[in-house]
């Protein structure tokens, strides 16, 4: 196990700098792992990233911390790579979770479509039509569709296309991640609706503590990223 990194300064603020906003740590400009200075465009971002800073105790936690981690991605990472996170985007849409229902639990199969049939509605309307089906066996979805995703993916600035590609992956859903970065509906919900199946097998079966911490953990960082949508 890593050891934890102490505190190492006492003030962390915010000052213009060329391009956006620097977050300072005792007045030296904090940087990404890859050593670039983490300028951010906007003011409400950085000070949200300062106020992560800010909150840290005796320890750094970076798992305390998501802001200042999509922020290191959206800085460093993104810019050299993101045909291959639009590509990772369009690939979960081929097998996204509001397509595939249940066929078998139908209390379950009539949740799903009054929660996610509203939000595919939606996502038509962008020109990403989605087929949905109640088979274990993967429907091909329109590639005109993918096509459609792929470009919306491209038109976003790297932080939004950071956020997109990082709600897709936690809703296992290129829609939902779609109708979080387009305000269709805000991040909370998108990972409610994303938890859809588990909830329904939780208010079944119930759920241990250690699982409800962590889920209850990864909502609290969805809803704080989303925060960051502008």
């Amino acid at each position: 196990m890593a050891a934890k990194a102490k505190r190492f300064y006492k003030d962390a603020t915010i000052v213009p700098k060329e391009g956006g906003f620097a977050v300072l740590l005792d007045g030296r400009v904090l940087k990404t792992p890859g050593k670039l200075a983490l300028i951010i465009s906007d003011r409400d971002t950085a000070e949200r990233v300062a106020a992560e800073w800010a909150a840290q105790d005796e320890f750094i936690l970076p798992q305390t911390m998501p802001c200042t981690r999509l922020m290191n991605v959206a800085i460093e990472r993104t810019p050299v790579s993101r045909d291959e996170v639009i590509k990772n985007i369009v690939s979960f849409a081929e097998t996204d979770q509001l397509c595939y229902r249940e066929s078998e639990l139908m209390t379950l199969a009539r949740l799903q479509a009054q929660h996610w049939d509203p939000v595919l509605e939606w996502a038509a309307g962008q020109g990403v039509k989605l087929s949905h089906t109640d088979s274990l066996v993967a429907t091909p979805q329109n590639p005109t569709s993918l096509k459609a995703l792929e470009a919306i993916a491209f038109d976003l600035d790297d932080i939004a296309l950071t956020l997109m590609a990082h709600f897709t992956g936690v809703f296992s859903s290129a829609v939902l991640g779609l109708a979080v970065i387009q305000k269709y509906i805000s991040a909370r919900e998108g990972f409610m609706l994303s938890r859809i199946s588990e909830d329904w097998q939780i208010a079944q079966w119930g759920e241990d503590e250690i699982a409800a911490e962590i889920t209850q953990t990864l909502a609290d960082e969805v809803a704080a990223l989303g925060n960051l949508i502008k």
